[in-house]
């Protein structure tokens, strides 16, 4: 297994082939744009500025910075030229930072200088002259100057306060002091350039479903013998972890019983009785991309009447989402899908006398999300699930029930609290999708895997 490259997220791809990317990437983002693009990446690594949250984050950068330059550290900014050229602002290289973290690509060091030059990085500053270099690269004319920042195109108001938001506001300040160039954002065609994969994001997603399957098949054993959510969540992080450098794409949710039907259960801390479904909700990364997958277990190994005619209404929705999908369609459309046909099959399951309380009405949540370098990836207010879905970008597929069911099947009346989701990750092809998640879902196959 290969490890991540000092300091660059690549999607195993070469040196050769990440300038070729790079270079593609700037051209794409600022074609038809007069001006040039100024960028800052994370301003400081998130587990290390906060001494009490010292977080197990592998992948620390902000995502538009990551898909224009693959650097994964902290502290780099960004210029891109009219023509296109970048110039690209490192941390001094300290031996004493080596010391303390390790290796990283920094100003000054010969071998990083060497490695950045060959994915096509030739002019490279320290991050410390950011500024006085934008002032000589200025163009003296209108042309305006770019960055990010996430703001509601529906509602203007709307502006997430974070750290784009905060180097705007040290921009525009720039701008103002020093030439009166217009400061304009990238907006939408920032995030929908990042969440449109290349065949390199393709196969990192890929490899990402593909290692988090083995990780639960391997997690299977403990969910016939064990007593506690905990046991199951220790060996699948085990697990996970032992597959990637690249770490986790969120903390695993692992929830039985009445505990599966909280949608953000991270506890896992509960005890598993014998007859509980449990519902899993986990993934790892693969270089930057993140799998999402969820599943559901019954603990026994079986699952009961009642449980089995819910599940197979999730799972027949999540069928009839994937052949809805494809370019073109939008988000809210196949929730719309999604809701309509669980409730049709959710009455036909329970039959004339049966019973549902649910703490929601129609639908508990989106049927999916986008998937990037971010496992919820796109615009930060969610607008995007109003916009048609385009070939290269990965959608979760991930219906659920949840509350308190009761019906009477063959004479036994059956009634238990409990959530059931099954999840996989779509990718958008030109004609409809394809699955990347490669791990068994119907009844009589995890019933099978459990008696193994």
């Amino acid at each position: 297994m290969p490890l991540p490259t000092l300091g660059i997220l690549h999607d195993d791809l070469s040196p050769e082939t990440l300038k070729v990317r790079f270079k593609a990437r700037r051209q794409a983002l600022m074609h038809g744009k007069e001006g040039i693009l100024a960028l800052s990446g994370l301003a400081g690594n998130p587990t290390q500025k906060t001494p009490w949250m010292y977080a197990d984050s592998p992948v620390i950068q902000a995502p538009l910075f990551l898909y224009l330059t693959g650097l994964n550290q902290a502290d780099c900014k960004l210029i891109i030229t009219a023509q296109g050229n970048p110039l690209l602002f490192l941390p001094p290289y300290l031996e004493k930072a080596v010391f303390w973290e390790g290796p990283y690509l920094g100003f000054g060091d010969v071998e990083s200088h060497r490695f950045l030059a060959k994915i096509g990085f030739e002019s490279i500053y320290p991050t410390a002259k950011f500024w006085s270099v934008l002032a000589d690269t200025l163009p003296n004319a209108d042309p305006p100057v770019w960055t990010y920042w996430n703001q509601s195109d529906q509602k203007p108001n709307q502006i997430l306060r974070d750290q784009h938001w905060h180097f705007s506001r040290q921009l525009h300040q720039f701008l103002n002091r020093h030439s009166g160039n217009a400061m304009h954002n990238l907006g939408p065609q920032a995030w929908q350039s990042w969440v449109t994969l290349d065949e390199g994001g393709r196969s990192s997603l890929m490899t990402a479903n593909r290692l988090s399957a083995k990780a639960l098949m391997s997690t299977l054993p403990v969910i016939s013998t064990t007593r506690s959510e905990m046991d199951i969540a220790g060996k699948l992080r085990g697990e996970l972890q032992s597959r990637t450098p690249f770490g986790l794409s969120f903390p695993p949710i692992v929830a039985s019983g009445a505990h599966a039907a909280i949608l953000h259960y991270t506890s896992n801390d509960g005890d598993v009785a014998p007859n509980n479904l449990i519902l899993i909700d986990f993934g790892a990364k693969w270089n930057a991309m993140p799998a999402d997958i969820s599943r559901t277990f019954p603990r026994s190994g079986r699952f009961n009447p009642l449980q089995k005619r819910l599940y197979d209404v999730v799972l027949s929705t999540q069928q009839w989402v994937e052949k809805s999908a494809r370019p073109g369609i939008r988000i809210s459309e196949l929730n719309s899908l999604a809701w309509n046909h669980l409730e049709k099959a959710l009455k036909q399951a329970l039959g004339p006398d049966g019973r549902a309380k649910r703490p929601y009405q129609h639908s508990p949540h989106n049927v999916g999300h986008l998937i990037g370098y971010q496992v919820h990836d796109g615009d930060a207010f969610r607008e995007y699930r109003e916009l048609p879905l385009k070939t290269g970008m990965a959608i979760t597929n991930e219906p659920g029930l949840y509350g308190t069911f009761e019906a009477t099947i063959n004479g036994k009346h059956y009634r238990e609290t409990l959530g059931i989701r099954i999840e996989d990750t779509l990718y958008i092809t030109a004609n409809g999708c394809e699955n990347l998640t490669p791990f068994p879902k119907t009844t009589t196959d995890i019933e099978a895997l459990l008696a193994v």
